[in-house]
């Protein structure tokens, strides 16, 4: 698997998941996040990208969960809502780094949660239990939902002072970006 900062790692695991719901059962509010062609900066991801709302996306040296970069245009929350079923791959290395999807930097496996898969057996037959989560390559940026709120009112107030915080402007530059994309 390639990498971004060039090297080919071998693949450890790759871990699936397939998700049902009866279609009488209203969406969690936990389905893929959609990230349009081109929604990070005019070049990535080349095609349209779902993942998990915690996967993480790698933008200016910082891990962000895609759940924190809708913005309801080029990036959305619950997407496929018409789908009974959704399949979730994980790729693991030997350690946490990040490899390309549709061209777009986003983080490979950290073992926070091997239960979750359907073939979780397979890995404990090949490696034993798993250990600790691998050490992230990079910060991960987390909120709980007060800071969320916060991150968001940081942006509002941005015309009378900026004080927002890096990746509150990582989120409005796509947000941004997506804007101009939908008047043009």
């Amino acid at each position: 698997m390639l990498t971004i900062s060039g090297e080919v790692k071998p693949i450890k695991f790759i871990g699936h998941r397939e998700v049902w719901r009866e279609s009488s059962q209203p969406r969690t509010g936990e389905g893929p996040v959609k990230l349009s062609r081109f929604a990070i900066d005019g070049k990535v991801p080349h095609s349209d990208l779902y993942v998990s709302p915690w996967h993480a996306i790698y933008i200016d040296g910082v891990l962000i969960p895609a759940k924190y970069l809708v913005n309801g245009i080029s990036i959305v929350a619950d997407a496929k809502p018409e789908a009974l079923s959704l399949a979730y791959f994980h790729i693991e290395l030997d350690t946490h780094e990040a490899i390309l999807a549709e061209g777009l930097a986003v983080e490979s496996y950290r073992r926070n949660d091997l239960d979750a898969f359907d073939n979780a057996n397979e890995y404990v037959s090949l490696y034993g239990p798993p250990g600790e989560p691998l050490t992230p390559f990079a910060p991960i940026v987390l909120y709980n939902s007060r800071q969320e709120v916060a991150s968001h009112i940081r942006s509002a107030l941005t015309p009378v002072y900026d004080f927002r915080k890096p990746v509150d402007k990582i989120r409005d530059r796509i947000a941004d970006r997506a804007e101009l994309a939908r008047a043009a």
